[in-house]
């Protein structure tokens, strides 16, 4: 059987389930691209669970995967995802490979960052679609991403966006460099930022995350310090989130 387990964002945020499931696997994998820790290390995740832990990358996961599922046919492993597991699509396709293999499969969630955004006052029930924002590469800079949050603002709602990241190169796209690119793309589509508002969040599962309020060029002035990070760009503001933002949001205005 294949184990897809969600291990939140430090390693004390692992469930009960998760752990016996990850015990009683002959092998753990970890997946290390789609995200990180926010605080504490593999080790400790080892220790906690009295057995290696093998790193696989973005080709291992996509492109290599025989090895998980060839192993899955006859004995029990795990491959453990940061946060939760069926946040990224990648783990969509593997459970696809998996059922029309016939090898047996189970989920269990684990918390992400996408539990705490609530933290800064705004309500779940007014997020719209969210996005993902990409290192910017010569001649790939897709609009996309931000033609999301502008059609979210339309209908009034707010927006979560995550950012990429290299963990094996250590190399973190930040809340500063995510605006800086969002000011490029509104030239680009002939929209003003300048007064949008937005919630910083640095290193959420961190003892130190900070979930910050503010205009997005407030924001983007910020030293931001813990990892991984990601923004919302907030739609129309009821009276009570804007009250919340104030109480809760560490509001810079």
């Amino acid at each position: 059987m294949l184990y897809l387990i969600g291990l939140g964002l430090n390693p004390k945020q692992l469930t009960l389930e998760a752990l016996h499931a990850a015990q009683g696997c002959e092998k753990l994998f970890v997946e290390s691209y789609t995200s990180a820790f926010a605080q504490g290390e593999l080790g400790e995740l080892e220790t906690l669970l009295h057995h290696p832990i093998i790193p696989l990358f973005r080709s291992d996961v996509e492109e290599k995967n025989a090895l998980l599922l060839e192993s899955a046919k006859n004995k029990n492993i795990a491959l453990l995802v940061f946060g939760n597991p069926l946040t990224a699509t990648t783990h969509h396709a593997l459970l696809q490979e998996c059922a029309a293999k016939k090898i047996p499969f189970r989920v269990i969630p684990g918390i992400s960052i996408f539990n705490y955004r609530g933290i800064c006052g705004l309500d779940e029930y007014r997020f719209g679609r969210t996005t993902t924002f990409v290192f910017p590469q010569e001649g790939f800079e897709p609009l996309s991403v931000f033609d999301v949050i502008l059609e979210n603002r339309k209908i009034g709602l707010h927006t979560h966006c995550l950012f990429d990241l290299h963990p094996e190169k250590m190399r973190f796209m930040t809340i500063s460099e995510a605006i800086e690119w969002m000011e490029h793309a509104s030239h680009a589509r002939n929209e003003s930022i300048h007064d949008w508002m937005g919630v910083g969040l640095s290193g959420m599962g961190n003892t130190n995350g900070e979930a910050i309020a503010g205009t997005l060029s407030q924001l983007k002035k910020m030293q931001w310090k813990h990892y991984p990070q990601s923004l919302i760009v907030c739609g129309r503001l009821t009276e009570y989130e804007r009250d919340a933002l104030h109480t809760l949001g560490k509001w810079k205005g």
